[in-house]
């Protein structure tokens, strides 16, 4: 797979994971949950446009009920109601097209140069370590996320917490 490739699907990656977990800090959790539960609608979209896939109308048809069946099972499960904030929705939105394509352009590249599953994760994951650590650096996050680090004592119990991860991205908003 050309190296051009990697690149975007790293920065695709970033930018699903980071767009993802920025909205949490202006929708609450179910909301984005729902969100979610309707991946698969641009997904199909995207190969469409991408792999040029042609679907059935049960094809979309399932995926629209399975959009809604989850999307109510989550409002039933919730304990607060949906939050919708536009910039949230608008990242959340951003994150999902994201999504829509690294899956579209992983397997279209994995099926024109024969690339396996583990090659493609690697490359694209260790080329979006380097991204993310040149952004954190120039941007001064790298040195305040260590500090914060320090402060909270077991950095593996940290990452667990989804919580704590909402908490240190308010942290670093100032």
């Amino acid at each position: 797979i050309p190296l051009k490739t990697y690149l975007v699907l790293a920065l695709l990656t970033l930018g699903t994971m980071g767009f993802s977990n920025s909205s949490l800090g202006y929708l609450n959790y179910p909301t984005q949950v729902i969100f979610k539960c309707c991946k698969l609608i641009p997904v199909l979209i995207g190969g469409i446009l991408i792999q040029k896939k042609s679907y059935g109308l049960l094809d979309f048809l399932a995926a629209g009920s399975m959009c809604v069946g989850l999307t109510l099972f989550t409002l039933a499960d919730s304990q607060m109601s949906p939050n919708f904030n536009t910039l949230g929705v608008m990242m959340i939105s951003c994150a999902l097209l994201c999504d829509a394509v690294i899956g579209n352009l992983q397997e279209k590249s994995m099926k024109t140069y024969k690339a396996t599953n583990t090659e493609v994760v690697l490359y694209s994951y260790s080329i979006g370590f380097v991204y993310l650590f040149v952004i954190m650096l120039v941007s001064g996050d790298l040195v305040k996320g260590i500090l914060f680090c320090s402060k909270v004592g077991n950095v593996s119990l940290f990452f667990k917490s989804k919580r704590t991860q909402v908490e240190y991205m308010k942290y670093f908003r100032h």
